[in-house]
């Protein structure tokens, strides 16, 4: 049951956050969540360790989030508006 709660607790949080920021905003930052959840897990849990392919995607992500806000910031100074 904890984890119900967790899971609506957080699929609340992000309705909210939706309404604050950009799309893209929000697509980027999903994306950051979704990398954390899987290291995360792999750390935690074990399992096969992270291939090559793994690790590139993790770079290529964390490259595209980090690209984002440095253009975004540059913009208008925020991605939230």
């Amino acid at each position: 049951t904890l984890a119900v709660v967790a899971y609506h607790f957080e699929y609340v949080l992000s309705f909210c956050f939706v309404g604050l920021v950009e799309p893209i905003t929000y697509g980027t930052c999903d994306a950051l969540r979704r990398l954390l959840i899987i290291i995360s897990g792999q750390k935690m849990f074990g399992g096969n360790p992270l291939s090559k392919t793994n690790v590139g995607g993790i770079f290529v992500t964390l490259f595209g989030a980090l690209t984002y806000s440095i253009t975004s910031a540059g913009g208008n100074g925020s991605a939230i508006h």
